[in-house]
C-alpha cells in the first residue's frame, strides 16, 4: 500500500510538538513533491511553516515541481520536459562532445528521492551511473543478482528477446543483451496493422515474475552509419497495451559507430505521454512493465536503408520488483 506523505508530516509534527529544531532534522525525509497541491497548501497554512526555514524550503521545492507539471500539461508536448526538470534539480547530467555523462549530486542527497514514489522494501534499485556500467537490469539478471560471472540472459532464457524481422546472420535479437560489440546488428521493418505503417522494433521480455519501473536506458549503435533519429521506448505488461516511456524526434545524439548513449525516462507516474491512437491506455498507474520495446518511428540517418533499426546493446535501469511465483 502507498504511504501518505501528508500523514507522515502530520505524525512528525504531532511527535515533535513545539520542538521545531527536533522536527527539522527529519523533515527532509518527507517526500513533499508526492503530496497533492491541496495538501501542500495545508502545510503552508500550518504554524510550523512560518517558524521553520527548512520546511518552507522543502514545500517551495515541491510547489515548484507541481508548477512545472501543471504548466507543461497545458502545452501537451512538453510534458516529459517537466518531469526532467523536476528530477534535474537533484541531479544534472552534463553531456560533452564525446557523449560521456558526468553525474553531479545535489548538495541535498535526498532531493532526488523526494521526487520518487516510495518503493516496497523488497524493491531492488538499479541506478544508472554511466554509459556501459554494470548497474543495469540485464547485467543484474545475467549475473544472478551480481552473484556470478555474466552470462547473456537471453541464452539462459532468463529474458526473452524478439524483433520485427526474421532471424538471420545480422539479425540476432539475443545478441543485444550479450554486452558484446557486434559489428553488424540490424532489424528490418514489418507492416503494423494498428499503425498502418512499417515499423522496425526490438523487444525484451524480463519475465512474468518481474516488473521494472524504468527511469533510464542505454543504447549502443553498431558499426554502420545508419544512426537512429526517430524512435520510441515503449513499455507493456501484456504485449497488447503499450505506453510511450520516451519519445525521440530528430534526435542526433548517436553520431558515431559503436557509440553508447543514455537517456532518462520519466520517473513520475503522474507525468507521462498519452498513448497515441494505436496504443491503448492501461491501468498500470505505477509505470511498472514486463516488456520493453525500442521502435523506429521515422527514418534514420541513412539515405538507403532508412527504416532499418541498428543497435547492438541495450540496458535498462530503475526499480525492479520480483515476485516468488
Amino acid at each position: 500500500d502507498s504511504v501518505s506523505e501528508a500523514w507522515l508530516f502530520a505524525f512528525l509534527v504531532s511527535w515533535g510538538g513545539h520542538a521545531v529544531g527536533r522536527v527539522e532534522k527529519l523533515l527532509p525525509l518527507i517526500r513533499f513533491p508526492q503530496m497533492s497541491r491541496q495538501e501542500l497548501e495545508r502545510v503552508q497554512a500550518s504554524a510550523m511553516h512560518g517558524e521553520s526555514a527548512v520546511l518552507a524550503t522543502l514545500v517551495g521545492e515541491a510547489m515548484e515541481t507541481h508548477g512545472h507539471e501543471s504548466g507543461q500539461e497545458e502545452g501537451g508536448e512538453g510534458l516529459f520536459d517537466a518531469c526532467e526538470v523536476a528530477a534535474g534539480a537533484a541531479r544534472s547530467f552534463l553531456v560533452n562532445k564525446e557523449r560521456m555523462i558526468e553525474l553531479h549530486q545535489h548538495r541535498d542527497p535526498l532531493a532526488l528521492s523526494r521526487r520518487q514514489p516510495r518503493q516496497h522494501p523488497d524493491t531492488k534499485e538499479l541506478l544508472y551511473v554511466s554509459d556501459g556500467d554494470t548497474h543495469g537490469l540485464l547485467f543484474y539478471l545475467g549475473t544472478n543478482g551480481h552473484r556470478s560471472a555474466f552470462v547473456n540472459p537471453s541464452l539462459t532464457r532468463v529474458v526473452e528477446t524478439s524483433t520485427s524481422a526474421p532471424h538471420g546472420r545480422f539479425t540476432q535479437p539475443g545478441s543485444i543483451t550479450s554486452r558484446q560489440h557486434v559489428q553488424t546488428s540490424y532489424f528490418d521493418p514489418q507492416f503494423d496493422m494498428r499503425t498502418g505503417r512499417k515499423e522496425s522494433w526490438w523487444q525484451v521480455d524480463i519475465g512474468r515474475r518481474r516488473r521494472l519501473q524504468c527511469n533510464h536506458y542505454t543504447l549502443r549503435h553498431d558499426s554502420s552509419s545508419d544512426f537512429v533519429r526517430n524512435w520510441e521506448l515503449r513499455g507493456s505488461v501484456d504485449g497488447k497495451e503499450w505506453h510511450v516511456l520516451r519519445k525521440h524526434e530528430n534526435d542526433k545524439t548517436v553520431s558515431k559507430p559503436f557509440q553508447l548513449a543514455s537517456w532518462p525516462v520519466n520517473p513520475n507516474p503522474n507525468c507521462r505521454h498519452g498513448p497515441r491512437k494505436h496504443e491503448s491506455q492501461s491501468n498500470n498507474s505505477n509505470n511498472k512493465f514486463r516488456l520493453f520495446r525500442i521502435v523506429l518511428t521515422g527514418p534514420n540517418a541513412s539515405k538507403m536503408t532508412t527504416h532499418r533499426l541498428c543497435m547492438c546493446w541495450f540496458e535498462l535501469y530503475g526499480y525492479l520488483e520480483e515476485s516468488p511465483f
